[in-house]
């Protein structure tokens, strides 16, 4: 068992667990879980993965993604331009995450955190790392703002949708009731990833898509035209109710990692 922050990361179910009441001044605080200010104020850490805040979380309200890391230079990238974004217009749902490439998002588990670890982890460990363009940004359909990763050399990226095709055979079959928000899952005929810079917000202020779209442009941030996809992550996500504007108060942490193999062009580079 280890233990991160206050957030225990063992094998169990999500149970009712009950506790001798402490004073709010001796609960401690809990960096493991982020949130868009990055506090997540006050919480009570249970053998059974539960955290008081305010209420207890209950199995429904945690979510899971699996995201493809960009490459540090393009993180720092789409980091500068939603901390502009937040500053200038108040917008902060792409920020809110960090920055990826969503292979299977939004996902309602019904197994253990271990099962699916194992099962991820079984789907990656003879895959290689492999080349990503970064074609610059784009506007998809009406409610995002990001950089278009789609792409090698004017085709679909095949090993990009192998990969998000290996994931989804291994976490579809594990999902549970998605209570209002569906699970964000690799469709092959409609599939286009992307790294967001402006997202949910825009279905609400369709007034500023232009003007957003101009003012990311201006800002002049110019990411990597290419880079090698080398690292999966897992993140658990929580919140209340999933429901209104909940990314502004939807709390994150980062679970594990797995570093694909080099593409046999970097091994023969390195020798």
């Amino acid at each position: 068992m280890s233990v991160e922050g206050c957030f225990l990361t063992i094998t169990c179910t999500i149970r009712e667990v009950s506790h001798p009441r402490a004073p709010a001044s001796l609960l401690p605080r809990c960096p493991g879980l982020v949130t868009v200010s990055q506090r997540c104020g006050r919480c009570w850490p249970t053998v059974s993965c539960g955290i008081r805040e305010g209420r207890r979380l209950v199995e429904n309200q945690f979510r899971f993604g699996v995201f493809l890391r960009p490459d540090p230079k393009t993180c720092a990238a789409v980091t500068q331009i939603t901390s502009q974004l937040r500053a200038q217009y108040g917008l902060v749902s792409a920020g809110a995450f960090p920055p990826h490439i969503t292979l299977a998002g939004s996902l309602p588990l019904v197994v253990p955190l271990a099962e699916l670890i194992q099962l991820i982890g079984f789907v990656l460990r003879r895959r290689p790392g492999f080349p990503m363009q970064n074609v610059g940004i784009r506007r998809l359909a009406d409610s995002t703002i990001a950089y278009d990763v789609s792409a090698l050399a004017g085709a679909p990226n095949r090993p990009l949708n192998d990969l998000a095709g290996a994931v989804d055979s291994v976490v579809r079959p594990l999902l549970g009731p998605s209570a209002g928000l569906p699970p964000d899952l690799y469709e092959p005929d409609r599939w286009m990833p992307h790294i967001s810079l402006v997202s949910h917000e825009m279905r609400i202020r369709a007034d500023l898509r232009e003007e957003v779209e101009d003012y990311v442009n201006g800002l002049g941030v110019i990411p990597p035209a290419s880079f090698t996809a080398d690292t999966v992550m897992l993140y658990r996500f929580a919140h209340n109710t999933w429901t209104g504007s909940w990314w502004r108060d939807m709390r994150w942490e980062h679970v594990r990692s797995w570093r694909l193999f080099a593409p046999p062009a970097s091994r023969r580079a390195a020798h």
